[in-house]
C-alpha cells in the first residue's frame, strides 16, 4: 500500500443511526468478504455496545470504530489504530461539530480524510426504510474502500 491513508467519517447530527450503519459495514465485511475483526477493546458487544476492531484486507489494514459521540474514546481508538495497527483504512462515526470532529481533523496531516454524510430519514418510525438506508451507506462505504485499496497498491 502507498503511503497514502483513508479516514472515513460517517458524519452526521445525533440519534440517526450513524453507529448503526457502521456496525452494518463490520457485519458485512465478516458475512460477505469472510472477514474476522480482532477487536480492541474487552468490553466491546456487538450487539448492546459500540465496537472497535480491525480488520486486514487484501493486505490492507482497516480501522473500525462505531463510537463517535461526544466524550468518548473515539479520540483514543483513532490514536491506537494510527500507531498501533498502522491501519491504512480507519472509518468512524462522527458529530457533525466539536471535540471528536477537531480530533479527526488534526489526522488530516496522516490520512485523507473523506467526510461520508450519514444518511438517515426523519421518520425514524419507518424502521424498514431507516434498515434499508443503512443497508446502502454500508455497500457505499465497502465500495469505496475497495476503490481506495485497489488505486492505492504499489
Amino acid at each position: 500500500m502507498s503511503r497514502k491513508k483513508l479516514l472515513i467519517i460517517d458524519k452526521g447530527v445525533g440519534y440517526t443511526g450513524k453507529s448503526t450503519a457502521v456496525k452494518e459495514i463490520i457485519r458485512m465485511l465478516k458475512d460477505v468478504y469472510k472477514l474476522y475483526p480482532k477487536p480492541i477493546y474487552e468490553e466491546d458487544n456487538f450487539d448492546e455496545t459500540d465496537v472497535a476492531c480491525v480488520f486486514m484486507l487484501n493486505g490492507v489494514k482497516i480501522g473500525i470504530e462505531s463510537c463517535g459521540d461526544p466524550g468518548s474514546r473515539l479520540p483514543d481508538t483513532l490514536t491506537i489504530f494510527d500507531d498501533n495497527y498502522h491501519c491504512d483504512i480507519i472509518l468512524c462515526a462522527s458529530r457533525t461539530k466539536g471535540e471528536i470532529m477537531d480530533t479527526i481533523t488534526s489526522m488530516g496531516d496522516k490520512y485523507t480524510l473523506l467526510y461520508a454524510p450519514h444518511y438517515y430519514h426523519e421518520d425514524t418510525e419507518d424502521c424498514a426504510f431507516v434498515t434499508s438506508l443503512n443497508a446502502r451507506y454500508a455497500r457505499n462505504i465497502v465500495e469505496i474502500m475497495m476503490e481506495w485499496i485497489a488505486k492505492h497498491r504499489e
